[in-house]
């Protein structure tokens, strides 16, 4: 399944990659963060690796992140597993103003069994909601830190 979804955010690019390579920061924008913790390498570096622990709906979701490409602050690809399904993410930012930003983020899941692949076929809608409310979320954040 893949879909792409985009919001525009009323601040440079430099302050968006500033904010969201903060890992402090992800408690305060993303809805139902618990903790992030570094397996391998640094923070939004190429190849590093860290648990991410949501907790969403109450169900605690947790997964594995991989910083495929960082090529701030223009662009970045990463990689989520969790259990029966792998989440590509290409994150690119393009420059509309001065002081606006559109974030435009393509994802990519692939199912790794029958019965989550049969399941995500009737949560399509869901999958597209929370992608676009994390956009949201940190727009949001961002804009209110200015």
């Amino acid at each position: 399944m893949k879909f792409s979804c985009k919001v525009e955010i009323n601040a440079s690019i430099n302050k968006i990659v500033t904010e969201l390579t903060k890992v402090q920061n992800m408690k305060k924008w993303m809805k139902g963060f618990q903790y992030y913790k570094l397996l391998k390498g640094d923070f939004f570096e190429e190849e590093s690796e860290a648990i991410i622990m949501l907790h969403i709906a109450g169900k605690k979701i947790e997964m594995k992140e991989i910083i495929l490409e960082n090529n701030l602050p223009n662009s970045f690809k990463s990689k989520y597993e969790t259990d029966g399904v792998i989440n590509y993410v290409i994150n690119e930012f393009e420059y509309l103003e001065e002081e606006k930003t559109c974030w435009i983020q393509h994802q990519e899941f692939r199912f790794n069994s029958l019965a989550v692949k049969m399941f995500s076929t009737l949560v399509v809608s869901i999958f597209k909601t929370f992608g676009k409310s994390i956009l949201t979320d940190f727009k949001n954040f961002v804009e209110s830190e200015n």
